[in-house]
């Protein structure tokens, strides 16, 4: 894949956050061996800020958020958006249903919102980079 297609599916892609199309759009002004030795240190800085998140200690409760997108096409509705301008949803799941959440690669779950009592089919989902399956997102509702 070249570099155009891939900015091109990044910038189509609904999974894709306006944080990292932004960051795509400005590569274009930057020296590509700069921009990639900055995007390898943010990396590195982003995972082990995500391992901290995830590995944290669980809320008050015991609760652990979770926050999937809702998948194209998916007609999950009316559960909270997890901020302000965000297209992730906030869940509260149990410890048990939080140790599977996959990382990494490919995954799928059925969990359920401690809030609600709402059951959600939740799978690992690409971020926009190809191969990556850093994000999640909610694909059906169990009735």
């Amino acid at each position: 894949m070249t570099y155009l297609e891939l900015y091109q599916r990044i910038m189509q892609s609904p999974g894709a956050s306006y944080w990292l199309k932004n960051a795509a759009r400005s590569l274009a002004d930057r020296d590509p061996v700069d921009a990639e030795r900055d995007a390898v240190t943010l990396l590195q800085l982003a995972t082990t800020r995500a391992a901290e998140v995830v590995d944290a200690a669980p809320l008050p409760n015991g609760l652990r958020i979770f926050t999937p997108f809702i998948a194209e096409g998916c007609k999950v509705r009316g559960l909270p958006m997890f901020s302000k301008g965000d297209s992730r949803v906030k869940l509260s799941l149990s410890p048990i249903d939080h140790a599977k959440i996959g990382r990494g690669g490919p995954w799928e779950a059925t969990v359920t919102d401690v809030d609600s009592g709402r059951v959600f089919y939740v799978r690992g989902a690409s971020c926009g980079s190809p191969g990556c399956f850093c994000a999640a997102e909610i694909y059906g509702e169990v009735r």
